[in-house]
């Protein structure tokens, strides 16, 4: 498989569909299972992909093309068919503001068999469409993914939507961290790390009592939609200070990564989760480290974001500024410099799991 897996990622990396088509159909020739192409062959590489850019080594685009390449050809590994209507049915969909597909196409293929027809429905699936969807058809589950913890207060409009319909939810995507506590937080029934599990526990899920529906705080909402003034004025406040460390990359980067922050505070606040806000703080910090970058800025811009939500965001506020001087003594401890380290540890980059 490591020979396959080689010959793959240099074809993604040229990037080469036909290439990459016929490193997939050989290996299908050999008798390499599907299943084991998707999860060592698919998923690994687009994991790379991912290091590649976080790295520097990539641009943008690259990763585009290469995600491109491994979205022509996953119709090699796992081609359309006719499905019976007998079966239990599965339907997986992207939550409400993920536009990560390719995530989600797996893993409906991983689940897709004799036992269990599966309906993809793709990215960014707006509520009110999902639910008209969901009342149409009557799913036995629906199997929501949710790559960018960006992504989670859609997520949690999708499952109120689902739960509305009496179809019962199960989760899974890099946005959820580790165990239930998301998940549970914001109604769903279950999070699978593999929705291969989900074969095993159909009929459990089904009948499992769901946690109850949260209801979601004003302030969530208007970070999660934080106005451009606001991040502006954070902006502006970090320029003109000069205790500030200098930040040369464009101001429309410096604005996005800004807005990002305020998103993931979002999602720490909905899901009563802070972790979300310190996992994007720590890759924000690794990010810079990797690209010769310092980490003051990334810090600076935080706490002054924190000065400019403070009036419409008072727990909003308290809890940057609590994981933002977390973040600060992890630098100062591990290396004694918090301008120019990234932090020990190493946590996934969000958004990019498949």
């Amino acid at each position: 498989m490591e020979g396959t897996y080689d010959r793959y990622f240099a074809a993604v990396s040229a990037p080469d569909a036909v290439v990459a088509a016929e490193v997939l159909d050989e290996a299908l020739t050999r008798g390499v299972p599907p299943s084991s192409l998707i999860t060592d062959v698919l998923a690994r590489a687009q994991r790379a992909v991912g290091e590649k850019w976080m790295s520097g080594d990539w641009t943008v685009a690259d990763e585009h093309a290469a995600t491109a390449v491994t979205k022509q050809v996953l119709t090699v590994v796992a081609p359309p068919r006719l499905e019976p209507g007998t079966r239990l049915r599965v339907v997986v969909a992207c939550a409400e503001g993920e536009w990560h597909s390719l995530p989600a196409r797996m893993a409906g293929e991983l689940l897709r068999g004799d036992d269990l027809a599966v309906t993809i429905l793709g990215a960014n699936i707006q509520v009110d469409q999902l639910r008209q969807y969901l009342r149409s058809t009557v799913p036995d589950v629906l199997a929501l993914s949710a790559t960018m913890p960006t992504s989670l207060i859609g997520a949690a409009n999708c499952i109120a939507a689902a739960r509305a319909e009496g179809v019962p939810t199960v989760v899974g995507g890099g946005a959820w961290g580790r165990g239930q506590q998301r998940a549970r937080a914001l109604g769903a029934h279950l999070r699978l790390d593999d929705i291969r599990e989900l074969r095993g526990r159909l009929e459990t899920v089904r009948a499992m009592e769901p946690p109850p529906l949260p209801e979601i705080p004003a302030e969530a909402h208007w970070l999660h939609e934080v106005p451009r003034e606001v991040v502006a004025a954070a902006f502006d406040r970090q320029r003109d200070d000069l205790g500030s460390a200098p930040d040369d990359r464009d101001p429309a980067e410096r604005h996005k990564e800004l807005r990002w922050i305020a998103q993931h505070l979002a999602a720490a606040i909905a899901c009563d989760d802070a972790s979300v806000v310190a996992d994007v703080l720590d890759w924000l910090i690794a990010l810079h480290a990797a690209r010769g970058l310092p980490a003051a800025p990334v810090l600076e811009g935080a706490r002054h974001l924190a000065d400019a939500i403070g009036a419409r965001a008072p727990r909003g506020e308290a809890l940057l500024r609590q994981e933002v001087e977390t973040a600060h003594d992890r630098i100062t401890v591990v290396v004694g410099d918090p301008g120019s380290a990234s932090p020990r540890r190493r946590r996934q980059r969000p958004g990019r799991s498949t």
